[in-house]
């Protein structure tokens, strides 16, 4: 290797660049106001927005249609259900209590667009040989309870009928047309053998209880949007973990996580929504195609297309791409994140990190805004289409980041500003990547900067800089 050792050492501090804080703060307050179906915070961030029939896993036995399945048999005792063979149709709201064993059958959904409808697993053990287990086909919402000490188990076929090519639905072993709320203390099964685990075409929530999803597809699906207020979720998906994909109306296609713990193993994207992306609580491990051992999948660990927002939570991130990704707004406001193994840990086209406890080991750029100068080749799968010219930023107002980076420790294909916190990166061995790496200007105003790396392409901060710093380079290694 060539090329000799560089220092720096930038300590200090001085007033924040208010202005530009206040900028950044405008362009993200806007994009939160796009999303019109969440709770918006104390501090102008959302929360997931759940109502009172989501919270409610109350039942009656006495007040309930009670559905005892023995097999290819079906005794109903109650209103609002029929059964056909193992096929049990619902056409009315109420309380519907499922226990027992149902071989080849199904659960329909068909009622009023008014229509609650309150379906409470309760030990059952069900299998369909030709669709979905559970499909809501019309009502306003479906609400999904597990009773207290029962596991509940639910597998769909693995062929649905559809001619070739056909992606009809339900797709999914759980699925509806409309809402799907989960709550409750038990415990859910869910093996999605066609495509998808539980799939929403509305709104998708979890507010309790233990989710165990295997999934051909996605485990988790809302087409506008996904919410966990709480509960276990262990999901294993051929593609993305948990996913909102609305890309047509600007306030949905979002997924905030309020809390929970996770453990999600994606053949793609670990968390991916087609707008926001927020976690305000919550704590677990993701794990992307494969780990950061297959650095040939475009899988990220938490995407999101337009803004993705960290204000809290424990997360361990492996991904064979970029760990926490979004293709515009990337702002950590706090949370402990631990990114053991990536291609590229933190990456969107403006980044801002205003507290955190944050740690990133990635064999390229560390933390990257505008895609950067990747040096795996031209077309990798995991490339960005970010805009040439595009207005792109690193900002770090706040937190303590330590960055271990085998390409650059801080790239931006714009300006970085250091106006706060701890910066520590351990950077490259070689010659053609620095600890910090930009094509505008770097100022530094406050906090403290501290990178090691080789000099063939180390960079200092800029002279328009009101804070003092320092660079010192070493002849040997």
């Amino acid at each position: 290797l060539s090329g000799a050792f560089a220092l720096w050492m930038i300590g200090g501090c001085s007033l924040k660049n208010v202005e530009n804080l206040q900028e950044t703060g405008k362009i993200l307050s806007e994009t939160v106001e796009d999303i019109s179906e969440t709770s918006e915070t104390d501090d102008g961030y959302i929360s997931g927005d759940y109502d009172k029939e989501d919270l409610d896993a109350v039942w009656s036995e006495s007040t309930s249609t009670m559905i005892q399945c023995d097999g290819k048999s079906v005794s109903i005792t109650g209103n609002g259900a029929t059964a056909d063979g193992t096929t049990v149709k619902i056409t009315e709201a109420g309380d519907y209590v499922f226990s027992g064993s149902l071989e080849e059958g199904q659960i329909q959904i068909d009622a009023d667009k008014e229509d609650m409808v309150h379906i409470i697993l309760n030990g059952l053990t069900a299998s369909s040989s030709s669709g979905a287990v559970i499909e809501g086909i019309q009502n306003e919402k479906m609400i999904l309870t597990l009773a207290e000490g029962t596991t509940n188990t639910l597998s769909d076929a693995s062929d649905y009928g559809f001619e070739e090519g056909d992606e009809g639905e339900p797709n999914a072993c759980i699925f509806s047309k409309d809402d799907i709320s989960v709550n409750g203390s038990g415990t859910l099964i869910v093996n999605g053998s066609y495509q998808d685990g539980i799939r929403s075409k509305d709104d998708l929530k979890v507010v309790s209880g233990t989710l165990k999803v295997t999934a051909v597809r996605h485990g988790l699906k809302g087409k506008d949007s996904v919410s966990v207020r709480e509960g276990s979720l262990t999901i294993q998906a051929g593609e993305d973990g948990i996913k909102a994909d609305n890309d047509t109306d600007e306030g949905k296609g979002f997924v905030v996580l309020d809390g929970g713990t996770f453990a999600v193993t994606a053949g793609q994207d670990g968390i991916q929504a087609e707008t926001i992306l927020q976690v305000n609580g919550g704590s677990g491990s993701i794990s992307t195609g494969g780990g950061s051992v297959d650095t040939l999948y475009e899988a990220r660990g938490l995407k999101a297309g337009k803004a993705l927002y960290l204000k809290g939570g424990t997360f361990v991130i492996d991904s064979s791409d970029d760990s926490i990704h979004s293709d515009n707004q990337l702002l950590v406001l706090g949370g402990n994140l631990r990114i053991l193994k990536s291609y590229e840990g933190m990456e969107g086209l403006n980044v801002t990190i205003q507290d955190g406890d944050i740690q990133v080991t990635a064999s390229d750029d560390g933390i990257n805004s505008a895609g950067g100068s990747d040096t795996r080749m031209a077309g990798r799968p995991g490339q960005n289409g970010f805009a040439e010219g595009s207005d792109a930023s690193i900002r770090i107002s706040g937190g303590e980041i330590l960055v271990k980076a085998s390409g650059d420790g801080i790239d931006s294909n714009g300006d970085f500003y250091m106006e706060g916190g701890r910066v520590t990166v351990e950077g490259p061995e070689d010659s053609g990547n620095g600890a910090l790496d930009y094509d505008g200007t770097a100022e530094i105003i406050g906090g403290t900067f501290i990178g090691t790396g080789m000099t063939g392409m180390a960079q200092g901060f800029s002279d328009t800089s009101s804070q003092y710093s320092a660079m010192v380079g070493f002849s040997k290694t």
